[in-house]
């Protein structure tokens, strides 16, 4: 059997809304939420019956939770989320701007 990241991606997303919903301070229904692959960002605009079951269930649940114009596209190099995983050591993560404030154009003026 060949794992791919596809199951882990939806499994992730899942995970993601399940502890913002139970979050008294987040309503999803007025959060944007910023993805940097642009497959998954399809994903979650297409209709979750073309998938098998396992994707096709959690495909549903973030549908039903957060309509897919919630969902814009963030560059790579600019997505917080990346700072982590991209080779940082620990003690470069305290000084870096990206994984504490995130990107410049998404701050508040």
């Amino acid at each position: 059997m060949r794992v791919t990241k596809k199951p882990l991606w939806f499994s992730l997303w899942l995970l993601t809304f399940r502890v913002l919903q139970h979050s008294k301070e987040n309503d999803v229904t007025v959060c944007v939420f910023y993805g940097d692959s642009t497959i998954v960002l399809y994903w979650n605009y297409g209709s979750s019956q073309r998938f098998k079951t396992f994707e096709a269930n959690r495909i549903g649940e973030i549908q039903e939770s957060v309509p897919p114009e919630r969902w814009a596209h963030v560059a790579s190099e600019e997505n917080p989320a990346n700072v982590g995983s991209r080779g940082l050591l620990p003690g470069e993560i305290i000084e870096h701007k990206l994984w504490w404030n995130g990107p410049n154009w998404l701050k508040c003026t």
